[in-house]
């Protein structure tokens, strides 16, 4: 099951009008609308986001912080989705632009 598909039967749970299960015999509480509810959060963080910029920083699309390059928001524990080539390119030090730049124009010369 992936995330996408937890968080939907979480939502049909929490949206539902049926609050008892006749196969277990089982009354929902509060308390249990409150855990999925948290569940249903902590799961769409695991679904990767691509990062904002804005100005000149580079921000978690979740919580608007900024972020470096690690794969998740060290304040909100979003994914981060790094897959795009210009994010990628932009969080990295000159060296490494230097070597980006090479290996691009390697690449198209041999193309």
């Amino acid at each position: 099951m992936t995330n996408e598909e937890a968080i939907k039967c979480i939502e049909d749970v929490l949206n539902s009008d049926y609050h008892y299960d006749e196969s277990i015999g089982y009354q929902l509480t509060s308390d249990d609308f409150e855990w999925l509810g948290k569940a249903k959060e902590g799961l769409k963080k695991q679904i990767p986001k691509k990062p904002r910029k804005t100005r000149s920083e580079i921000v978690c699309p979740t919580c608007n912080t900024l972020v470096g390059s690690s794969p998740y928001c060290r304040y909100c524990g979003q994914a981060i989705d790094w897959s795009d080539e210009w994010w990628q390119y932009n969080s990295i030090s000159i060296y490494e632009k230097l070597a980006y730049y090479r290996k691009k124009r390697e690449e198209s010369e041999n193309n």
